[in-house]
């Protein structure tokens, strides 16, 4: 897993561009003051966010809110193609939340039903996929702690916290992910991480990809001795172990592909069964 990165603007401005071009103009207008202030507790107070209380807005100023990210304008086209944009190329295609499915949809972290301030906001707009984007919901506070990692603001350690064992059942490799909190990662961050993890089922679904991913390291191999050579042990480990700092250095330590495959290049019996 990696950050992703928040779109360098003056998030204001960006309300500005969207709301200037629509028929409530006048209503965002007036709204904008206290918009600002929302934008600012979301910068500079992000540590203390779910603190903000309820919707301060009236069901006629929420919905004037909302329009900044329903009506589907130029401007807010614009906007979401700039976001996307902005990630590397990695996160452009796939899900910053899993890291397992193809990014196509963009997550309101704040969910705009509660906080609508936030409708059109870029750092509460986060690139994701349906699945996760689907199960979070409206859903970031339990008992008034966030349970989701928020991409742009909580800071991804450089710290392995995902361990992977290999086991084999019925001749088949098999791995098992599990959470482990490391020295040097805070009690609050490990908790957070825990959430997003348990929230989104990434454990279980991470083991349901295994016989994909050993089927695509068998495509690779085979690929090998269709160009007329046949690889030694050896140099199968090597291909699984540059595959994996590849993977590592696009997704991160924690990217549970390069956790498996790092796996299965060290064990004798899957590199002597390919």
């Amino acid at each position: 897993m990696k950050n992703l990165r928040p779109l360098a603007c003056v998030e204001i401005d960006e309300y500005d561009l969207i709301s200037a071009p629509k028929a409530n103009y006048a209503e965002l207008l007036r709204l904008k003051p206290s918009v600002s202030i929302h934008y600012d507790t979301y910068l500079n107070n992000f540590p203390t966010i779910q603190g903000i209380g309820a919707n301060p807005y009236n069901n006629d100023d929420s919905n004037h809110l909302r329009t900044c990210y329903t009506g589907k304008t130029i401007a807010r086209g614009k906007l979401l193609k700039r976001i996307v944009e902005n990630q590397t190329v990695e996160f452009q295609h796939f899900c910053a939340y899993c890291l397992s499915h193809t990014r196509y949809t963009i997550d309101h972290y704040i969910p705009k039903e509660d906080h609508p301030a936030y409708s059109i906001m870029p750092r509460n707009l986060l690139p994701c996929c349906a699945r996760c984007n689907g199960i979070k919901g409206q859903t970031w506070l339990d008992n008034g702690e966030r349970v989701f990692i928020h991409f742009y603001n909580d800071i991804l350690p450089n710290l392995v916290f995902i361990q992977g064992h290999l086991s084999y059942f019925r001749n088949l490799p098999t791995i098992i992910f599990t959470l482990q909190q490391p020295a040097g990662l805070a009690n609050d961050h490990f908790r957070l991480i825990s959430e997003h993890f348990t929230r989104l089922g990434l454990l279980q679904l991470y083991k349901n990809g295994i016989n994909l991913l050993i089927s695509d390291i068998k495509h690779d191999v085979n690929n090998v001795r269709a160009m007329g050579m046949e690889p030694t042990v050896e140099q199968i480990k090597s291909l699984l172990v540059q595959k994996s700092t590849n993977f590592k250095n696009g997704y991160g330590p924690n990217f549970w592909k390069a956790i498996a495959i790092d796996l299965l290049a060290n064990s004798i019996r899957f590199l002597g069964s390919l």
